[in-house]
C-alpha cells in the first residue's frame, strides 16, 4: 500500500477459505514477484463471500490476488492458482482514489489457472493486464474486460473452456490484443457483450477445443508440481471430482469474435455507443465472426441491481482482414434467448438471458450492421451463407464465395464444390485470381 516498493523472491503462499487472497496491492504500490507460487484454496465449510457477481456466470469463493488503486504488480516465472472464481483480479480504481494512474498487471513466463469455475485475469476500471510468454489455463474466461482497460497477450497459450476474453458493461471501450498467441477455447475467442472494444489478432491461431479442466502437461511445462497441487487443493490431476461445471451458452460455439446484446436484463446499462473494431492480421483461422446485436432486442425490466427498463439497442461491428485467411461465416444474425433466474451463493437472484441458438440473416436496424474489409492479400473462405451491410475487397484479396448485392445489404454464399470462384458485386462478375491460376495450372 501507499507507494510501497517490494520484491518477493521464491515465495510460497497458500491460503484457505472464502476471500482469502494471497497478495493484495493498492495505492500505487509497486510489487515484483519472482519464482513464486500462490495457491488460493476454497473451504466449503465457511459461508462468507461464497458467491461471484451473478452477471459473470461464475461460481467460487476465492480470488487468489487483487490489485487496485493504481498499483503495479509484475509476476516473473511464477504460478497463481485459484480453486474457483479468479486468479488475477482487479477492482474498480474508483474504490481507491489515491492514484490517477491505471492499475497494471505484468505477467511474464508464468502459469495462471483456475480449477473449477472462473477467470484468469480481470481488467476492471481501466486496469491494464499484459501477458508475455505465459499460459492461462481456466474453465471459463482467460480474461474479463470492462471499463476501458487493456488485456494484451504476447506469445501466450490460452486454454479456456468458454472464451479467451469476455467483456461486459455497455460503456466499455478497452483494447483486447493477441499477438503470436495460441488460443484453445470452447466457445469463442472474444465475446463482446454489448461493448465497443478494439480487438486485434496478430499472427494467432484458434482451435475450439478448450476444456473445463486444466491441462496437466501445460502446467508441468511451466514448473507446476502436480502432486503438490493435488495435495493442496484436494484434486486428482488438477480435477475436483466433486464439482460439476455449468455451461452458459453463447448460441454459437465456433466464433473467433461474437458481438451480442448484454445478457443481464437486470443491469439497466445497455446503450448503442460506438462500433467495436476487430482486426485479424497475418493469421490463418477457421471460425465465425458474428454480430447478433445489430437490431433492437426484446424489452427488459430490471429485477435486481440498478433499476432500469428499456430495449436492447442496436450496435454495429467493423471487421478488417489484413493479410489473414479466415474460413467460416462472417455475418449478421440474431439470437434466441432463454431467460432464467440466476443466484450465486448469498447474492440476490437476477434474470439472465442465455443465447440458446443463433440464426444468420439480414437482421439489422437502420444505421447499424456489419462492415467487412479485406486488404493486403486477405482471403475469406465462405462456409455458410453470410449477411453484411458493407464489403470492401482490395485487388490483392479474395472472397471465395458468391457475392450478391441487394437493397437490404450484401449476401455472400459459399461456393458449390468444384465451382469456379465467381462473385457478383456492383453489377459485374469477377473470377478469383487464385482459382483461375489453379485451373490453368499456373
Amino acid at each position: 500500500s501507499d507507494n510501497a516498493v517490494a520484491e518477493l523472491n521464491n515465495f510460497r503462499v497458500i491460503t484457505r477459505g472464502p476471500g482469502r487472497g494471497t497478495l493484495f496491492t493498492r495505492f500505487a504500490a509497486d510489487v515484483t514477484v519472482n519464482g513464486s507460487t500462490f495457491y488460493a484454496v476454497s473451504d466449503p465449510n465457511l459461508s462468507t463471500m461464497q458467491g461471484c457477481p451473478p452477471g459473470l456466470f461464475l461460481e467460487g469463493s476465492v480470488r487468489a490476488t487483487n490489485a487496485v488503486g493504481g498499483s503495479c504488480v509484475t509476476y516473473n516465472d511464477s504460478v497463481v492458482v485459484s480453486q474457483g472464481w479468479g486468479a488475477l483480479s482487479t477492482d474498480s480504481d474508483s474504490l481507491y482514489t489515491s492514484s490517477d494512474e491505471p492499475t497494471e498487471l505484468h505477467i511474464n513466463d508464468s502459469y495462471i489457472a483456475v480449477l473449477t469455475s472462473g477467470y484468469g485475469a480481470y481488467s476492471d476500471g481501466g486496469a491494464e493486464d499484459y501477458f508475455t510468454g505465459s499460459a492461462i489455463d481456466v474453465p471459463d474466461y482467460a480474461a474479463v474486460e470492462t471499463g476501458g482497460g487493456v488485456v494484451s497477450y504476447d506469445d501466450c497459450v490460452i486454454n479456456a473452456g468458454m472464451y479467451g476474453v469476455m467483456t461486459h458493461s455497455g460503456n466499455s471501450v478497452g483494447d483486447i490484443l493477441f499477438k503470436d498467441t495460441e488460443l484453445h477455447v470452447g466457445e469463442a475467442g472474444v465475446m463482446l457483450r454489448d461493448t465497443a472494444n478494439t480487438v486485434l489478432f496478430d499472427n494467432c491461431t484458434i482451435a475450439f477445443d478448450g476444456t473445463y479442466t486444466i491441462d496437466p502437461a501445460l502446467a508441468e511445462a511451466y514448473g507446476v508440481d502436480m502432486d503438490d497441487l493435488d495435495e493442496q487443493f484436494g484434486t486428482e490431476n488438477g480435477v475436483d471430482a466433486s464439482y460439476a461445471h455449468t455451461m452458459y451458452r453463447s448460441g454459437d460455439s465456433n466464433c473467433i469474435v461474437k458481438l451480442i446484446h448484454n445478457s443481464d436484463s437486470g443491469s439497466g446499462t445497455e446503450n448503442s455507443g460506438a462500433a467495436p473494431v476487430v482486426t485479424i492480421r497475418s493469421s490463418v483461422m477457421s471460425g465465425n465472426i458474428l454480430n447478433t446485436a445489430a437490431m433492437e432486442g426484446d424489452e427488459y425490466t430490471a429485477t435486481s441491481g440498478p433499476a432500469g427498463e428499456g430495449v436492447r439497442t442496436a450496435r454495429s461491428l467493423d471487421v478488417t482482414l489484413d493479410a489473414a485467411t479466415i474460413t467460416g461465416a462472417i455475418s449478421l444474425g440474431r439470437d434466441s434467448w432463454e431467460v432464467t433466474h440466476f443466484a450465486s451463493g448469498n447474492t440476490a437472484s437476477q434474470e439472465i438471458g442465455y443465447a440458446a441458438a443463433t440464426e444468420l440473416g439480414m437482421f439489422h436496424d437502420e444505421g447499424s450492421g456489419l462492415s467487412l474489409t479485406l486488404t493486403n492479400g486477405a482471403v475469406w473462405n465462405v462456409t455458410e451463407t453470410s449477411y453484411l451491410t458493407e464489403l470492401v475487397v482490395d485487388e490483392s484479396s479474395t472472397v471465395n464465395g458468391v457475392v450478391t448485392e441487394t437493397a437490404d445489404g450484401i449476401i455472400v454464399e459459399p461456393m458449390a464444390e468444384g465451382a469456379l470462384e465467381i462473385y457478383d458485386f456492383d453489377g459485374e462478375a469477377y473470377v478469383a485470381l487464385d482459382a483461375l491460376k489453379a485451373i490453368l495450372g499456373l
